[in-house]
């Protein structure tokens, strides 16, 4: 046997790496990609300057990102922020722009992905099992099923199918990405900064200020926002009200984990850290979403449970709260009043009449058709387009088998976060915890509401458990 065909190389093959390693022909090389990436702009500017401008800026984030892959978690917040509330099929074909923004960046991490020289810890495979169960039990199965009952599935039935895909995604990416606390804890303040811009926004829409409402006429319109003004609520830039106050919800206890013990946090931080509690705060009181005030009374206790000696910013927090409300009253006292100036009962309005869409309309059709599920997409099968559940949407959407993969992933995963808490420190240990709140107050508030579904808000707890399982790849 010859010496080449022992060492596994062909003479094609030496070549190959005698190019790799010739100095002067990578050079080379480099020097014809820049002329043909010139030649193809340059023809592309003579076509439209739009389009050659485009090609550029698209090109240059491509390279930042390759030479720093935490920019792909950059863009990735910033389109979940800002496109999130877009309509679908209007700016990107069949998707909505934090859907497509979210394929490109799962493209570009995917030689991070499969070339990582990172180990994956024992513990971590315990996660990406209840990932892979989540990801069977709402996405494949529930298709299986639908197509062996011989259903003819619309594209908007595949769609909703296919949605909570996009979260996996999201986990994946946000698990590769981040190779360092100060990456991590980046990321963190970008996630309170977009906070800060929707509770913003909100806040001026709740102002009725004109230009803020056309603004979000042209770019953000939806059934929540035409009735918004009606029933004295917010939408900000996300899809509805009750997502305002859910992502509000998550940012405050984000901040909340921020101040637990063995954190630092440097001065320009720290101004991030108040300015989003100050705003969140305010936009949550202005949301007027119980689930979601309820839900950070929860998560606070959680956090607690793990932090018994910073109850001290728990108090300058309340005060925030309590200044916010003062400047909100008139907004607030507006809202008490539709909730509960109809009547004697002391359950607001809004639950009494989910009780009474449950009795007349959901819970008949649950026991018709909860085994199997009804319709991916069955907005048009009731009158009301919504469940007001998480869990008899999921028995509607696709039967026994999603709620049981929903309900298997919240536990691993639960499990998971709470016995990595006390093996972290620092931001590592503060998105571990924020991560096990959010997603604990999340389960609670899904008994009346569709949190889990709910995109612009429900993306920031797949990016806090993806941050979190990068604690669990060391070099």
């Amino acid at each position: 046997m010859s010496q080449s065909t022992e060492s596994g190389s062909t003479p094609l093959a030496r070549t190959v790496q005698r190019l790799a390693e010739d100095k002067s022909w990578l050079s080379t090389r480099n020097s014809i990609l820049a002329v043909l990436a010139g030649l193809v702009i340059g023809l592309l500017s003579l076509y439209s300057p739009w389009v050659g401008l485009g090609v550029v800026v698209a090109l240059a984030f491509v390279l930042a990102a390759l030479t720093k892959p935490v920019i792909l978690g950059y863009a990735m917040i910033i389109a979940t922020v800002i496109a999130s509330g877009m309509p679908r099929d209007r700016i990107v074909p069949l998707l909505r722009p934090n859907e497509a923004a979210m394929v490109i960046v799962f493209v570009l991490s995917l030689p991070i992905i499969l070339f990582s020289p990172r180990h994956v810890s024992r513990r971590l495979r315990t996660l990406d099992l209840g990932m892979a169960l989540f990801l069977l039990g709402m996405v494949l199965l529930p298709a299986a099923f639908y197509l062996l009952r011989g259903e003819t599935l619309l594209l908007q039935d595949v769609m909703a199918l296919a949605a909570p895909a996009q979260y996996v995604l999201l986990y994946v990416v946000f698990q590769y990405i981040p190779t360092s606390e100060k990456d991590r804890q980046r990321l963190v303040y970008l996630m309170l900064i977009g906070g800060a811009v929707v509770a913003a926004i909100g806040l001026m829409q709740a102002a009725r200020l004109p230009f803020i409402e056309g603004f979000l006429q042209t770019w953000y319109p939806s059934s929540h926002l035409d009735q918004a003004r009606e029933y004295g609520r917010v939408t900000s830039i996300v899809p509805g009200w009750n997502v305002f106050g859910i992502l509000m919800m998550i940012n405050l206890l984000i901040v909340r984990s921020l101040y637990i013990s063995g954190v630092k946090l440097s001065r320009p931080g720290r101004l991030i850290v108040w300015i989003a509690a100050g705003l969140c705060g305010a936009g949550l009181l202005a949301s007027g979403s119980f689930a979601g005030i309820i839900g950070l009374g929860i998560g606070i206790l959680i956090i607690g449970r793990f932090d018994r000696q910073n109850f001290q910013r728990v108090l300058l927090l309340g005060i925030l709260l309590a200044l916010a409300a003062f400047v909100l009253r008139s907004f607030i006292a507006e809202r008490i009043e539709f909730q509960f100036g109809q009547g004697n009962s002391l359950i607001p309005q809004t639950l009494q009449y989910r009780f009474e869409l449950w009795e007349s309309t959901f819970i008949p059709a649950v026991r018709e058709h909860g085994i199997w599920g009804l319709s991916p997409d069955f907005s048009d099968v009731f009158q009301w387009d919504y469940a007001e559940s998480q869990y008899l949407y999921l028995l509607l959407r696709s039967g026994m088998v999603s709620l049981v993969g929903h309900l298997l992933w919240a536990g691993i995963t639960i499990a998971w976060l709470y016995r990595r808490v006390r093996e972290n420190f620092g931001i590592s240990r503060s998105v571990i915890v924020s991560a096990l709140a959010v997603l604990v107050a999340l389960t609670i508030a899904g008994i009346t509401n569709e949190v889990f579904s709910f995109s612009g808000a429900v993306d920031y707890l797949w990016i806090l458990l993806g941050i979190a399982a990068s604690t669990e790849r060391v070099a």
